[in-house]
């Protein structure tokens, strides 16, 4: 048996240009489609310089803690939501 793992290093502000809850700009089974947006194109939304914190060289990798797929997308959900209250989307 094979298993597969998909790991996103996400940036913390990531949530500013991905709506993951809008399937009408983000549907991983169309990018690249006739009409359909292109992954390159949102990406492209993002902050030139994202606030990023390299790992160290001797990061132990078993010791981090990640963020489950649905809790980010709900954070995001409700970080784009206060940032529309605000103007700033």
């Amino acid at each position: 048996r094979n298993l597969g793992l998909n790991v996103w290093w996400q940036h913390s502000d990531d949530w500013r240009w991905w709506d993951p809850h809008n399937a009408e700009e983000y549907d991983i089974t169309r990018f690249g489609s006739d009409g359909f947006p292109r992954f390159d194109d949102l990406k492209s939304r993002a902050s030139a310089t994202p606030p990023c914190t390299p790992l160290p060289e001797d990061a132990d990798l078993s010791k981090m803690r990640f963020m489950a797929e649905d809790k980010f997308k709900n954070l995001a959900r409700k970080m784009r939501a206060r940032a529309r209250k605000k103007g700033e989307l």
